[in-house]
């Protein structure tokens, strides 16, 4: 287990709007960080991404619920919780996290997670479409 990313999901679990800009210590200059809407290659944009996150949506918070981890990387498997707006229902997305570190600071932190499901199907209009391709693509055995 490389300490830097053990150090990082340490912060990832306890963030805040009040901490979040603190995320800059625990990345290199050129973290790449990804997710279904950004793809930046330094820690002031991703600060910035996640200040956004913070100041757009209420009553967020993150948690992890599993860790995998390798030599020098990890994959963290988390709940986002948010509400749209502040009288809003709490949103729940689940995604992985794949996190690689240079042996010093965390270098990669990468996000997997269904954005068709949790973002685009719920926007009138947009929502159809998204499921009417999600219905043409899938197998048909859905539990639903």
């Amino acid at each position: 287990m490389v300490q830097a990313i053990r150090n990082y999901i340490d912060f990832l679990a306890r963030s805040g709007e009040d901490n979040i800009s603190e995320l800059k210590e625990y990345c290199t200059e050129d973290i790449h960080f990804r997710d279904p809407f950004n793809d930046v290659h330094q820690v002031a944009h991703f600060v910035a991404i996640m200040e956004e996150s913070y100041e757009t949506l209420s009553d967020v918070s993150f948690e992890i619920i599993e860790e995998f981890w390798s030599e020098n990387a990890a994959v963290i498997k988390w709940h986002f919780y948010f509400r749209m707006k502040p009288d809003a229902e709490r949103e729940t997305i689940t995604g992985l996290s794949e996190i690689r570190s240079d042996g010093e600071k965390v270098s990669a932190h990468l996000d997997y997670w269904d954005s068709g499901e949790r973002i685009y199907a719920r926007i009138p209009v947009l929502g159809f479409f998204v499921r009417q391709v999600r219905k043409r693509v899938s197998a048909g055995l859905d539990a639903n």
